[in-house]
């Protein structure tokens, strides 16, 4: 029958497991070079769907659908997906202009 001093740590590691452990064993933390993780959301963005287009626009997808249907905005398909790229909502924006009406 186990009793308290018998329990595990809740990593599996009892005291007395650690106190045998030998420090070439131990990794040396502050030896180790830092692992360099990128989030999804660090990276740029390239592509947009229809509707965070429509938002960086500040217009409704409908209006989004028709600056499509006329040729002022150009789409890139991905199966049934739609994504309009960075790289075009720039060459709309600055296509707009402040003189002209988009």
């Amino acid at each position: 029958m186990r009793t308290e001093d018998d329990r595990a740590s809740p990593i599996g590691i009892d005291d007395r497991m650690r106190a045998n452990i030998s420090p070439r064993q131990v990794p040396q933390l502050d030896k180790l070079e830092p692992r360099v993780e990128m989030k999804a959301s660090a990276l740029p963005s390239l592509r947009f769907e229809v509707t965070e287009a429509a938002q960086i626009l500040r217009m409704s997808r409908a209006q989004l659908y028709n600056r499509i249907n006329d040729g002022s905005l150009k789409r890139q398909k991905d199966g049934a997906r739609t994504y309009i790229t960075r790289a075009e909502l720039e060459r709309y924006v600055q296509a707009c202009g402040p003189d002209a009406s988009c």
